[in-house]
């Protein structure tokens, strides 16, 4: 969908009260957190809501208009969204924006209740945001690392609640982040790839359990039974990165650890890590960490 129909500018004032059916009353529980129901026509960028809703099967949101911007993002089952005329398949994972006079239609499948998260914001900064994120502009996206997305739900709610004077500008912050960490975790096509992300999350665990004694690309290929190159492949196309240096970075953060908290000498740590070599293991460190295993002993004891 192009970047333009979402961020069309035909939207009710903001600053009005909510109507009667801002929400769908189709759902068996739901959580609702309530930042700013006022927000100021000149607000850079105000969270209006956000909350989490288990769907019932007959559940139903049917808008010609919506006044605010939302993000929102399926935790569990299955439903459907027509977004401006084109339908999308949701289900876990995925995530979809729309923005105020948008038409859309969001459906649940009634054997597989959705349950979803959303975020409601508004401001003369919202359309830039959202742009930043070319994934969600395209319509719904799959993202490789849900738990990462909910989790960032998980937090938005939590501060929301918390009533604090911080609570409205902690929001405003984590709501960026949940966009860029989409835009980083979103998948262009992500049908007919269920089989590749499967393999990079196996593989990703796998080094995130065995990064002791992984010591190369030619290792964790062996252990996840997989041909190092597609192995390159998948974890291109799902974090950016290589397997590798997914490795280098779990073993620098637990180098890290180690030299922070213990009394072993960086020679010491670069062994454990398999590093024979400790003048690889310094080089590396500052490759991963931007500063020298020496002088990182040096400013975590002074502090």
């Amino acid at each position: 969908m192009p970047a333009k129909s979402i961020l069309s500018k035909d939207a009710t004032p903001v600053g009005a009260i909510m109507p009667p059916n801002f929400f769908s009353q189709r759902v068996q529980q739901a959580r609702y957190d309530y930042l700013n129901l006022t927000p100021s026509p000149r607000a850079a960028l105000e969270v209006v809501c956000g909350g989490v809703e288990q769907c019932r099967p007959d559940y139903v949101v049917r808008r010609e208009r919506f006044r605010y911007f939302s993000i929102e993002f399926v935790a569990a089952g299955r439903g459907r969204l027509v977004l401006n005329g084109r339908t999308y398949a949701l289900g876990p994972g995925v995530a979809f924006c729309y923005g105020p006079g948008i038409p859309h239609v969001i459906t649940t499948d009634p054997d597989a209740p959705m349950t979803k998260h959303f975020i409601d914001f508004t401001g003369r900064w919202a359309a830039a945001l959202l742009a930043r994120c070319k994934p969600l502009m395209a319509g719904a996206v799959q993202v490789s690392d849900p738990l990462a997305v909910g989790a960032l739900y998980e937090e938005i709610h939590r501060s929301a609640r918390t009533g604090s004077p911080q609570a409205r500008e902690v929001c405003r912050l984590l709501l960026q982040i949940l966009v860029l960490r989409i835009a980083e975790l979103g998948i262009d096509h992500p049908h007919g790839d269920a089989r590749a992300l499967q393999t990079y999350h196996q593989c990703r665990s796998c080094v995130e359990r065995e990064f002791m004694t992984l010591r190369s690309l030619t290792d964790i290929a062996r252990r996840c039974h997989r041909d190092p190159a597609y192995l390159c492949r998948v974890f291109r196309r799902f974090a950016g990165t290589t397997p590798y240096a997914y490795l280098l970075r779990q073993k620098m953060n637990a180098a890290a650890d180690r030299l922070q908290h213990s009394d072993l000498l960086v020679k010491e740590v670069a062994d454990a890590l398999g590093f024979p070599d400790p003048f690889h293991f310094s080089r590396s460190f500052k490759a991963v960490h931007g500063i020298a295993p020496q002088r990182f002993i040096a400013l975590s004891r002074r502090r």
